[in-house]
């Protein structure tokens, strides 16, 4: 009877709430620290890993980006077309520059532009295909507030696996992606929303 009333009065999570899957509490890979995190990372690597490559142009890449709101039962929808340039650094670290479009939907109907530092991080980059880990961070300038009750000037962080297909002319991308869109408490806490959107991407680099 004991042993049944132990089993009983265990504590149970009724719902369950969603957050960034490399968010632990204290280390958040998705967070405004997003740029420390890669710069730690890239001086290591230049630091313990022998140069296996010249620092040239890869690729040129475009690539349109389907983002939904999962935090927030006013969902929004962000869609973003981009162009991103990268440089070979190792086999296995690529850094380039986005610019990117975007419309949204949802509680605010607006679009925007902006433009982030990228890294790529590949756990396999064999000569026809790899997967890696992109991220990136950096500003935005929207023509309305977004999110709602917040400002037109914000930042957004994104990252995700990424699976490439290299063709002999072409490579094809499809990859799965966080996007986290706040101010930085630009004009206070009370004035800084945030967007927490997971999505889908797809793309071509040349």
């Amino acid at each position: 009877m004991s042993l049944l009333t132990l089993a009983m009065s265990l504590p149970a999570q009724h719902s369950w709430d969603a957050r960034d899957p490399l968010d632990v509490g204290w280390f958040d890979y998705g967070d405004n620290k997003l740029l420390l995190y890669n710069a730690i990372g890239i001086g290591l690597s230049l630091w313990l890993s022998e140069s296996d490559a010249q620092p040239s142009l890869n690729s040129q890449l475009i690539e349109i980006h389907h983002y939904r709101e999962y935090r927030k039962t006013a969902e929004e929808v962000v869609l973003s077309l981009s162009y991103t340039k990268t440089w070979v650094i190792r086999r296995f670290l690529e850094m380039g520059v986005e610019s990117r479009f975007m419309t949204t939907t949802g509680q605010v109907t607006t679009s925007g532009a902006g433009i982030s530092p990228c890294f790529r991080w590949y756990a396999i980059n064999a000569d026809d295909w790899s997967l890696r880990l992109d991220a990136g961070v950096g500003p935005n300038l929207f023509f309305d507030e977004f999110p709602k009750g917040g400002t037109r000037f914000n930042f957004s962080t994104t990252y995700g696996p990424t699976f490439t297909f290299k063709a002999p002319r072409r490579s094809y991308i499809l990859g799965l992606s966080s996007m986290h869109i706040s101010n930085a408490d630009i004009k206070g806490r009370s004035r800084n929303p945030s967007l927490d959107a997971v999505g889908l991407r797809a793309g071509i680099a040349f």
